[in-house]
């Protein structure tokens, strides 16, 4: 098949799948998607309606859900086993450019779907005759995708090309590669646009609001290093203009189908387990099963987790660390984030004092290898819910509803915590937020700080040091690792603490794609 050809079979798919594809659980009828009519398309707002559920749906693929934990292979979080959707290229450092069907050529298929869906809808939603607010409000929603879409590719690729309309077969052979600030300048208008748009709250659970927006510009501006703007937006948010966010009091819960939409999440998307045959459904069960395409978890990140009086296990002042008992006196999300040898799989409340208790973690999951998830007793716990996610064993599969939070109020917390260190504007609203977060882990609030473990230095140095690891186990399996050891500069370390290759704080442009549009160019080391 000739290149004309092959974006000819791209497009036309593309086009299709807005009447293919399904969307959120909440607001998506998926009645008669695929019998729209090309000539009675985009006429009504019922169409309108369902071809912006079909832009909403490409959240829904791999990449932006269950893969987001999985991009910890490309850290010092978790280790994959061979063959497991090109993460353990990641892992090991080997990633190429001609390896097919990968998390990095996932990335760039479905992020430009991503875009393709929103330029056509924009460009068609202006003919449709319905009331000019709501019409408004479909286009922020729709823009902000295509921002989140654009701003999925920057930080992995480089240079990439901008796409702000639909595109003609030559002109997607001919596409060459934008400069990068060019495209995140765009990718933040279309976010801005969501923001000064979109609704505070929505009655339809899974639409976008002007918080989700938010939210999502304050981690495309820390990964900018645009610490000033990073503050201005955090605060917004923590000041309630975008709406009113707080910390849900149990950590270890939080994430559990029965709490989705509660107070700390700005924005998630959405699955059900309802009609999982199409493609509705997550299964966190496949991340973390113990198999040779299974996930386990680096013992780095285990002893990363303090010990309750705040110091870290390999202080020498640390007289609560005992090697012959490593897990006791434990900051609390280390029980509730990974399953590790002995630990109880059940659920707490928010005192500590078990509610359920489903029994040890299965002797058939321990091991004392980083090499192969199979052999590794570590393993991640995060996303599992005791009550309906029994341990993974090989070829079981559960379908699972829980919606995959890609903001939460933790991490802006923590964003506007670190935008403030680096800038150095250090204040008393920069221990405030990290320690309403430590103090949350405890059961507890900030100012209790009898019951966890406060911090109080103003040190620049120190606080950097405290606030990268706070990110790291609050955070750790959310997706966010790889953005922030890249923008911190310490991808290659890390990924030499856990034994592991590293070629470049980017990816390389799939070959496949160079093949086809000869104006795109190769990142190194790979050209």
């Amino acid at each position: 098949m000739n290149t004309k050809n092959i974006y000819k079979t791209i497009l036309l798919n593309l086009t299709m799948g807005l009447f293919l594809l399904g969307c959120n659980k909440d607001f998506l009828d998926r009645n008669d998607l695929n019998g729209l009519a090309e000539g009675s398309f985009f006429k009504s707002e019922s169409d309108a309606n369902q071809a912006l559920n079909a832009v909403y749906g490409v959240l829904q693929e791999n990449t932006f859900a269950l893969y987001a934990p999985l991009l910890g292979s490309a850290t010092d979080e978790i280790v994959r086993g061979p063959g497991s959707q090109g993460f353990s290229d990641l892992s090991d450092g080997t990633e190429a450019p001609g390896n097919s069907d990968t998390a990095i050529q996932r990335r760039w298929n479905h992020c430009y779907e991503g875009v393709f869906r929103a330029n056509y809808f924009i460009e068609n939603v202006q003919n449709v005759e319905m009331e000019e607010v709501l019409k408004n409000k479909m286009v922020a929603e729709a823009r902000f995708l295509r921002g989140f879409f654009h701003a999925n590719l920057v930080p992995y690729f480089g240079d990439v090309p901008l796409l702000l309309n639909t595109v003609s077969i030559d002109e997607a052979v001919n596409m060459v590669r934008t400069p990068k600030a060019d495209v995140m300048a765009s990718a933040i208008s279309d976010i801005q646009f969501g923001i000064d748009n979109l609704p505070t709250t929505v009655s339809e659970n899974g639409r976008l609001t002007k918080g989700a927006a938010a939210g999502f510009l304050a981690r495309v501006l820390l990964n900018e290093k645009n610490y000033d703007a990073t503050i201005n937006v955090t605060s917004d948010i923590i000041n309630g203009v975008y709406g009113s966010y707080s910390l849900f009091p149990n950590f270890s819960t939080l994430l559990y189908e029965e709490n989705e939409g509660n107070s700390e999440i700005l924005f998630d998307i959405h699955f059900s387990n309802v009609e999982p045959s199409v493609g509705e459904s997550i299964n966190w069960q496949s991340v973390t099963q113990s198999s040779a395409q299974g996930s386990a978890t680096f013992k780095e990140l285990v002893d990363a987790f303090e010990s309750t009086n705040g110091l870290t296990i390999d202080d020498p002042n640390n007289t609560l660390f005992d090697s012959t008992n490593e897990y006791a006196n434990r900051d609390p999300r280390l029980w509730a984030s990974i399953q590790y040898p002995g630990a109880i799989y059940g659920i707490k409340d928010n005192d500590g004092n078990f509610i359920y208790n489903r029994g040890v973690w299965p002797e058939w999951l321990t091991g004392d290898s980083n090499d192969f998830p199979w052999s590794n007793p570590y393993h991640m716990k995060k996303y599992l819910n005791p009550l309906t996610d029994p341990p993974r064993q090989d070829g079981l599969t559960l379908p699972d509803g829980t919606n995959f939070v890609v903001v939460r109020y933790a991490d802006v917390l923590l964003m506007f915590a670190e935008a403030k260190i680096e800038s150095g504007s250090i204040d008393q609203s920069v221990l405030d937020a990290i320690n309403t977060v430590r103090a949350r882990a405890y059961g507890t609030i900030k100012e209790d700080t009898a019951n966890y473990p406060e911090i109080t230095t103003m040190d620049q140095s120190e606080l950097r040091v405290v606030l990268r690891r706070e990110r790291r186990v609050e955070l750790a399996f959310e997706g966010l690792r790889w953005l922030d050891l890249v923008r911190w500069g310490t991808l290659k370390e890390a990924k030499a603490a856990v034994g592991k290759g590293w070629q470049a704080n980017i990816w390389p442009i799939p070959e496949s794609e160079i093949e086809r549009a000869k104006g795109l160019t190769q990142n190194a080391p790979w050209n």
